[in-house]
């Protein structure tokens, strides 16, 4: 479980959401479906939700869970390729970035970040910002090496497969950790 009071330097998340999965096998039997999302903020300090994930959601679709969030809890959205305007959900100032191909004129303030090669999100100046890397649980091997090549100024590594759950988080934390990288 993270201290919410100190702001980890790489902040950990998977791809996803829901995932039936978790329900079955991560999520206690009787916690209820709206705290999910503080239950997974245990591990995880942020998420990454595809663009048919979030498109639709609108009137804060995590419910009162935000309000138990750390404080630097991000969400990061990926929008659609096709450049359609979707109304981004109410995320109570937790919404790390922005997820898009190509940089657009969007209302609003939300920061952007643009896919690039190696898994890389970079911002408008070409600074990688995300990783989002495919991952097998139990590959720390292959993991380490990424990691001791992770860019410094890389705030959130999110990591996709459809075998992880966030207990996984805690194995490349401390990875992460033993590098010096988090």
């Amino acid at each position: 479980m993270q201290d919410s009071t100190l702001v980890p330097r790489l902040l950990l998340g998977l791809t996803g959401w829901p995932r039936p999965a978790w329900r079955d096998g991560y999520f206690p039997d009787d916690l209820p479906p709206d705290w999910e999302l503080a239950y997974y903020s245990n591990e995880a300090d942020c998420l990454c939700l595809r663009a048919a994930q979030w498109s639709g959601l609108t009137d804060a679709p995590f419910g009162e869970c935000l309000d138990g969030l750390a404080p630097y809890f991000r969400f990061y959205l990926e929008l659609p390729p096709d450049g359609a305007q979707r109304e981004l959900p109410e995320l109570g100032g937790h919404l790390g970035a922005l997820l898009v191909d190509d940089f657009r004129e969007l209302p609003g303030e939300a920061r952007q970040l643009k896919r690039a090669a190696g898994g890389y999100w970079v911002d408008s100046q070409g600074v990688p910002r995300l990783a989002r890397w495919e991952y097998a649980a139990g590959q720390l091997r292959g993991l380490r090496e990424r990691l001791q090549q992770l860019p410094g100024t890389v705030e959130a590594l999110i990591l996709e497969g459809d075998d992880l759950d966030p207990r996984h988080l805690e194995e490349v934390r401390t990875l992460a950790a033993l590098l010096g990288v988090a």
